[in-house]
Parts: C-alpha cells; sequence; structure tokens
C-alpha cells in the first residue's frame, strides 16, 4: 500500500511540475506570444548578416543590409507561421535556422536572396 501511495505521489508531483511548465504569462496576450517577423527573422538576419559580412570584410554595411533585407522579405511576404515558430524555437542558431528558412516557399526564398544580392551589390 505504502508503494502505490508513493507512485501516487511521484505522478502528482509530475503532473503539477509539467503544468506548471506551461504556464503563460497571465498579462501577456496571445499576440505577444506569437513570434514575429521583428523578433525571429531579426535574428536570422543578424546571423547571416554576419556570415556575409566575414565573406565580403570590403562593404562595412553588408551585416546591417542582409539583415534589414531579410527583415523586410519576412514582413512583405508574410512568411508563414510554421517558418516563424521554427525560427524562434533555435535560439539563434544558425544550422538549425538555415533549416527553417528551407521549410519557406522556393519562390520566397529566391526573392529574399534576390533582395540580398541587390543590396549587396548596390552598396560602395
Amino acid at each position: 500500500m505504502t508503494n502505490q501511495r508513493s507512485c501516487a505521489l511521484v505522478a502528482f508531483v509530475v503532473a503539477v511540475t509539467l503544468v506548471g511548465c506551461n504556464k503563460k504569462d497571465p498579462g501577456a496576450s496571445s499576440e505577444e506570444l506569437q513570434p514575429t517577423c521583428a523578433s525571429v527573422a531579426a535574428a536570422y538576419g543578424k546571423v547571416l548578416g554576419a556570415a556575409f559580412a566575414k565573406q565580403s570584410p570590403d562593404k562595412p554595411d553588408a551585416a546591417k543590409l542582409v539583415e534589414d533585407s531579410v527583415l523586410a522579405s519576412c514582413e512583405g511576404d508574410r512568411w508563414p507561421e510554421q517558418v516563424l515558430s521554427c525560427l524562434s524555437a533555435t535560439h539563434a542558431k544558425d544550422t538549425m535556422m538555415e533549416a527553417c528558412i528551407n521549410s519557406l516557399p522556393k519562390d520566397l526564398q529566391t526573392k529574399m536572396e534576390d533582395s540580398i544580392k541587390a543590396k549587396l551589390t548596390a552598396a560602395p
């Protein structure tokens, strides 16, 4: 009988812990909980921009241009929610972020890449 009570107690503690982990900020609206272009696409833009800046040391504004292009692409093309959620879950790990971007429709990927190339080409 004592063993059953121990198991029940452990099950209760685990259930309470799991419920507590999923609690949302009571003051946060549902919009605040959703990933946005400004939060997750900008983070991806920073990671990608840093990579471009390393490849193009002669273009000091490369990182900012790439970041701005990625953000504009996300906002203008209305990236799908699953891509934004994926980017949010990566916590800015570049290889994982690339997997999220690869889930964008190919036409949106191409449009973003073309925008980045155009901005970098036009930059002094």
